[in-house]
């Protein structure tokens, strides 16, 4: 999750690009900030398949519907405890859903993006959560233990997140 609203998309792309490397696929609605010529020429020089959710179809949005609503409750949780603009409170929201477990998941979407979980300041006081880090091993070591720890940990997330649909889809 980013914490940057829609008006600043066309850079919001350009640093999430920055950030995390170039994505295969760009699946969007059919808004006009993602049918900018700035996307369509970076899409283009860059490889990035472009898809559409279905028109007139909200359940082909559903993933991106739900987390919305969870980021807009959040937010209101917290305008109604603290005076401010809505904007203000982005980075602290994306925060702390991105260092919650994922019921689907099993994960933080911070360690499936990082490797490791965020160091917050209640690490300050309780002590740090036992991370993964290079300690007495070899640089290659802990490159290839991540690569594993990793490996195993999107596995697991996968078959988590198959399960999590199979009983949505019981339901």
């Amino acid at each position: 999750l980013t914490k940057e609203p829609l008006r600043w998309l066309n850079a919001s792309l350009i640093v999430n690009i920055l950030e995390h490397g170039v994505m295969e696929t760009l699946h969007t609605d059919m808004g006009r900030q993602f049918e900018s010529e700035v996307v369509r020429l970076l899409c283009e020089m860059l490889g990035v398949k472009k898809t559409h959710t279905t028109p007139y179809n909200p359940k082909s949005d559903g993933m991106v519907e739900r987390l919305n609503r969870t980021f807009i409750d959040q937010l209101a949780k917290i305008l109604l405890a603290c005076e401010g603009e809505w904007d203000s409170f982005l980075s602290q929201v994306a925060f702390a859903y991105n260092t919650s477990v994922h019921s689907s998941t099993g994960f933080t979407p911070y360690f499936l993006t990082h490797g490791r979980e965020a160091r917050t300041p209640v690490d300050m006081v309780l002590g740090p959560t036992l991370q993964c880090g290079p300690g007495q091993e070899s640089s290659n070591e802990f490159v290839l233990s991540l690569q594993r720890c990793l490996q195993t940990a999107f596995r697991q997330c996968r078959d988590n997140s198959i399960t999590a649909s199979d009983k949505q889809n019981i339901l």
